[in-house]
């Protein structure tokens, strides 16, 4: 297994970080199904670096090339981490094409987490992103619940088939927490039961 680290996003990242952000496969599964303008992405990028309530992280993999070349880190995608006023922490992550089937966003979702381990945390993951939600849940992740949203979301289920087709998609998203603290607590609970003498 190779090495993976995250840093902190710097100004010098914008065109790694705008290339992931635009690829058709991150547009698809991400929240909003845009891609980012690419004469406002370095705005943008300038306001989260500044917000003090959010982090943008590069993952980088080292690469050790078997030309005897020195190993060197290349990024290989990015976590983004937005806290909330209630103490917890919503990550979203996305992957360069040529980083992605390798187990590599189940370990990016874990170094973040390791960042701050004691905070509770969310994330949305569309229902079709199959590949990303099982990213979530190898690493520990589990459903708490879903959500309809989009023009036909608030009648789903309460409007007849057709109409709701009229009104156009209602989009589905898987809510998931991680709560490593109380995991940490039941592990200790349950060593401690076994020290118990019977």
């Amino acid at each position: 297994m190779s090495g993976l680290r995250l840093r902190l996003a710097e100004e010098r990242d914008a065109e790694f970080l705008l290339r992931v952000r635009s690829d058709p496969e991150t547009v698809w599964a991400s929240r909003r199904r845009a891609a980012p303008d690419p004469d406002l992405h370095a705005l943008w990028l300038a306001g989260l670096l500044a917000d003090p309530r959010r982090a943008l992280y590069v993952a980088e993999e080292l690469e050790a090339p078997d030309t005897g070349e020195w190993a060197r880190w290349v990024p290989v995608g990015y976590a983004r981490v937005d806290d909330s006023e209630s103490g917890s922490s919503e990550l979203s992550l996305a992957l360069a094409p040529e980083a992605r089937g390798r187990g590599l966003a189940r370990r990016v979702i874990k170094a973040t987490v390791a960042l701050t381990p004691r905070r509770a945390w969310c994330a949305e993951v569309r229902r079709e992103s199959v590949r990303s939600l099982r990213a979530f849940l190898a690493a520990g992740w589990r459903p708490y619940g879903f959500e309809w949203r989009g023009a036909a979301s608030v009648a789903a289920g309460a409007v007849p088939g057709d109409l709701r087709l009229a009104l156009g998609p209602a989009e589905g998203f898987v809510l998931l927490e991680m709560v490593p603290w109380q995991e940490q607590q039941e592990e200790d609970l349950k060593t401690m039961r076994a020290q118990v003498p019977r």
